[in-house]
């Protein structure tokens, strides 16, 4: 039964199509340091809706820009080769994703989850001086994994059960003792496939265990936090009841040893300040999943 688990897995992930050409292109272009400006428009301009989905997001509260980015050549400028990236994995993941099946309440929670870890990868990304785009998305596809399985196993992995309060009792223990592999392994072996940079498929694989990452560790922990960060947010009656250092110190009690030994500043009054922030970016980025998924 196990091998016919794994098996089973392997056949899902290799029943995806390739990225759309366009998500394609710009992986290729700004995975080449000689690529211009110019190169990156080229790959691009002839995909109409994401010409319309970079603009949208560009002149979005996820960004804040006082002035109106009314060119595709302006947003590339402005924003710079890892945030276009990110808008365009973001929108291609979702289009990927499009036959997964919404009757379950679970499936709309999971987008919001998935969304809410994207906005506070970057805010925590944006207070250490790290690229908030790459941060994003690395919050957005996190769990992307949980969806090839459900796709996999309908019955056995149902939503209600594996996608609900899961992400900090073991559920990788479980997956992997049940399905043979993890939510994080599967989107591992999917985002390969992909040809996603190294550094998103080890984050996304190890962002329940980043001291297992070896490719630019401090993504999978500022996803750890994220994750985090997004639980309460979908629990927040626990902060009723405990500080939210407490809460850390119960639910990741390694995760500050672990910042520690990647020479990243912990300060006691971090987790308060960047919880609110993800609360006020959450409400004013309420229209980014509908322009990332049409």
């Amino acid at each position: 039964m196990t091998n016919a688990n794994y098996q089973a897995i392997l056949n899902t992930v290799d029943s995806f199509p390739p990225l759309p050409s366009t998500a394609t292109k710009v992986l290729q272009v700004t995975a080449t340091p000689e690529s211009s400006a110019h190169d990156l428009m080229e790959a691009i301009l002839p995909d109409p809706a994401m010409c319309t989905a970079i603009l949208k997001v560009a002149n979005s509260a996820f960004y804040g820009r006082p002035r109106e980015v009314d060119s595709l050549d302006t947003a590339v400028m402005i924003l710079g080769f890892n945030e276009i990236q990110s808008i365009v994995l973001g929108k291609a993941v979702f289009d990927s994703f499009k036959n997964v099946s919404n009757k379950h309440r679970e499936i709309d929670l999971f987008w919001s989850h998935s969304l809410t870890c994207g906005l506070a990868s970057k805010i925590i990304a944006e207070k250490f001086s790290l690229s908030p785009g790459t941060f994003f998305i690395a919050g957005l596809i996190h769990d992307l994994g949980k969806l090839a399985l459900l796709l996999t196993f309908p019955k056995e992995y149902a939503p209600d059960i594996w996608f609900v309060n899961q992400n900090f009792h073991n559920i990788t223990n479980a997956e992997t003792e049940k399905f043979t592999l993890s939510h994080g392994q599967v989107a591992a072996r999917l985002l390969k496939r992909w040809l996603f940079p190294p550094s998103l498929i080890s984050s996304t694989e190890h962002h329940h265990a980043p001291e297992l990452a070896t490719e630019h560790p401090k993504l999978p922990l500022i996803v750890q936090l994220a994750d985090f960060f997004s639980y309460l947010i979908e629990n927040e009656s626990l902060l009723e009841q405990n500080p939210i250092n407490d809460i850390q110190n119960i639910t990741l009690p390694n995760l500050q040893t672990l910042w520690a030994q990647n020479k990243m500043v912990w300060q006691d009054t971090m987790l308060e300040e960047l919880f609110s922030q993800l609360q006020l970016d959450i409400n004013n980025n309420s229209g980014l999943m509908a322009i990332l998924s049409t």
